[in-house]
């Protein structure tokens, strides 16, 4: 009778088991870049002291303005705006956006200011999802990649760029390697200040190597084994 009573406490283990792996792997199969990503939930913004913070998952997120540069008769520069309520569609098309957000919340930058993100602890290859760069130029304090965008969208070693007139300029960059934060400068592409746009959208995102998830799933299968042995 105890060794029954064992037996099936083996087996709904193994079951339960089992169904975890499935959820754990079977978005890594099915190459889907959307399996596993996290997002940042942006708590608050303040656009007078220039500032937003939020979470990526058990990471805070801090975001402050270096320099807020004010362009004459326009006053807008810093953080201007912010969605915190998961409505932002603005990152849902999936030929720029990767990994793409069907809902979202997003900050809004002004145009020719210096800012930073603090991540702590250290976030992992970050994603950076920029929405209608416009006319401006984003320098970045370390090398980028870029995974998807729009042709308007020009990209260097460490920044990128729109064209005159072209709102839509968007994409998104990673930054590879473990970051506690990420500078840039925001200044005209080719075009005065006067010019240069405002209302630049941001998020931020981390996906998860499918490596990683099959370590994880490697590890359940590995106490699933000890325990099966022991019942």
């Amino acid at each position: 009778m105890i060794h029954l009573t064992r037996s099936l406490t083996a087996w709904m283990f193994c079951r339960r088991l089992f169904l975890l792996l499935f959820v754990v792997v079977a978005p890594v199969l099915c190459e889907n870049p959307v399996r596993a990503a996290l997002v940042t939930e942006w708590s608050a913004f303040d656009a007078t002291a220039n500032t937003a913070d939020g979470f990526l998952g058990g990471i805070s997120v801090s975001l402050t303005t270096d320099l807020a540069v004010v362009r004459p008769s326009l006053g807008d520069s810093g953080v201007l705006d912010g969605v915190l309520d998961n409505t932002d569609v603005s990152f849902s098309d999936g030929s720029v956006f990767t990994p793409a957000l069907a809902v979202s919340d997003s900050i809004s930058l002004g145009a020719t200011s210096e800012f930073t993100v603090t991540f702590s602890p250290a976030a992992v290859d970050p994603v950076f999802h920029i929405s209608q760069l416009a006319d401006n130029q984003l320098t970045f304090s370390a090398a980028l990649t870029v995974l998807s965008k729009t042709p308007d969208l020009t990209v260097g070693a460490t920044s990128i760029f729109g064209v005159s007139d072209a709102d839509d300029a968007s994409g998104s960059i990673q930054f590879m390697g473990m970051h506690t934060s990420i500078s840039w400068t925001s200044s005209p592409a080719g075009a005065s200040a006067f010019r240069a746009d405002d209302g630049i959208k941001l998020q931020i995102a981390l996906v998860p190597e499918p490596s990683i998830l099959a370590l994880t799933a490697l590890a359940l299968l590995s106490i699933g084994s000890r325990r099966r042995k022991r019942a």
